[in-house]
């Protein structure tokens, strides 16, 4: 059922994010850190890009 929930600590808080990364030989050719976090809809989520997903390049 994936990944446990991280543990978490006195005064803060876990924020659930992924980061998409390209295999060797290619590039992330969108905008955008490919960091996406959920929001409160349960949708992914890239500051610069909104829902839109990465693409890699050669």
């Amino acid at each position: 059922d994936g990944c446990p929930k991280p543990p978490e600590i006195a005064h803060g808080y876990v924020e659930h994010s992924v980061r998409y990364q390209c295999k060797n030989y290619y590039k992330l050719r969108t905008e955008g850190d490919g960091v996406y976090t959920l929001n409160n809809e349960k949708q992914w989520i890239n500051k610069a890009v909104g829902d839109k997903l990465p693409e890699c390049e050669a």
